[in-house]
């Protein structure tokens, strides 16, 4: 029986790509294997997808999508169509944002993109009505 079983190489495990590929550091894979598990059982197209949605969409560099990973490793959760594609073109159209700005929000606060777009209406809404907030490339720096 035990003649049968196949492993699959590192390149096809998710942890191995993770840290190898992508070169997040042990202590940010401990913190997936923790926080977020089941990333580990994804398949390494998968993630793949997921990572190339992200680096396509803010022109990310390898640095920033460890940074990102690191502080919010659930985002690897996230389906590019159906959750990450709908959550960014929200943010960019509701706060006039270009790519570079939602760079440097996302990286700052990756985060943001887990939220639901009914949350992010109401932080928008609170944020553009109730502190006067007005949004422009040339002031996203206070986010």
């Amino acid at each position: 029986m035990l003649e049968s079983i196949q492993l699959a190489p590192a390149s096809e495990i998710s942890y191995f790509y993770l840290q190898n590929t992508i070169g997040l550091s042990e202590d940010t894979m401990f913190k997936i294997t923790n926080e977020a598990g089941a990333i580990l059982g994804f398949t390494v197209r998968n993630i793949k997808s997921k990572i190339s949605f992200l680096t396509r969409t803010m022109n990310l560099s390898n640095d920033h999508l460890k940074i990102i990973i690191s502080k919010q490793p659930t985002i690897l959760h996230l389906n590019p169509d159906r959750n990450l594609a709908p959550t960014v073109s929200y943010i960019v159209h509701s706060l006039n944002l270009d790519k570079d700005s939602l760079r440097s929000i996302v990286v700052q606060y990756p985060c943001i993109l887990c939220y639901s777009i009914q949350n992010l209406q109401r932080k928008i809404r609170f944020f553009t009505h109730e502190m006067d907030f007005q949004s422009s490339n040339n002031n996203m720096d206070i986010l």
